[in-house]
């Protein structure tokens, strides 16, 4: 393959919202669409809500996820009542103007439905580990010692997801190739959680495990949602 082609494949997997991912004119437009069908709500200034769009508590939410997770969730809930009523084009708008009253700088090129996935909200230091609360996903080996309880071993680091349900197929395909080295509890685990989540039925193998990061005495637990087989045994 190409040396050029596998450099734009690089640069396209490590594209962040500190790269120029909207152009100034996109993000005027947002602003019109966004004062018009969403300042009601949300207020000029994004401050409604606590002012989930904007500033901490917008970072705090997204941050370590991809620009698509925003956009989508604005899409299937917006404006309130009334959802997915803009338009391709008029959310995509909304939100590059978002990204860009959060301090991120514009670029030369527009966002496009496309590119959403490929573009991580990051803090302007660089990724850091998920926050606690979030909901995640981490695959590793799913073990239970003699007298111990359920864990996961050689687990992948924590990342965010918006499902907490089973990933499909394709998804748990793709989750098959991680591997890592932490050790990811899971928290108040009684009797009917084991039977819920098949645990016993996938003890040994490479799992998939959504919940939602808990950090207690240095390491990691997970309030689970979802248990998943990716693969038939452990490595």
């Amino acid at each position: 393959m190409p040396v050029v082609f596998l450099a734009l494949i690089a640069w396209a997997a490590s594209t962040t919202v500190w790269k120029g991912v909207y152009t100034e004119a996109q993000a005027n437009r947002g602003h019109v669409a966004y004062t018009k069908d969403c300042s009601g709500c949300h207020q000029p200034m994004l401050t409604g809500y606590g002012s989930v769009l904007i500033g901490e508590k917008f970072m705090d939410h997204w941050r370590e996820d991809n620009v698509g997770s925003f956009y989508h969730l604005l899409k299937e809930t917006m404006p309130r009542g009334s959802r997915a009523s803009l338009g391709e084009r008029a959310y995509l708008d909304i939100t590059a103007f978002i990204l860009q009253a959060n301090g991120f700088p514009a670029g030369k090129k527009e966002l496009t439905l496309d590119s959403l996935k490929s573009i991580q909200i990051e803090g302007e230091n660089g990724p850091m580990p998920v926050p606690e609360f979030a909901l995640v996903k981490t695959v590793g080996c799913l073990v239970h010692p003699p007298g111990g309880e359920w864990k996961l071993e050689h687990a992948s680091a924590p990342q965010r997801t918006r499902d907490p349900h089973d990933s499909t197929p394709e998804e748990l395909k793709d989750a098959a190739a991680l591997s890592g080295s932490d050790v990811v509890k899971f928290l108040r685990l009684a009797d009917y959680d084991v039977e819920r989540f098949k645990m016993a039925a996938q003890k040994d193998h490479k799992v998939e495990a959504k919940g939602f990061l808990m950090l207690k005495d240095g390491g990691k637990m997970l309030n689970l949602t979802s248990v998943t087989t990716v693969a038939g045994s452990c490595p």
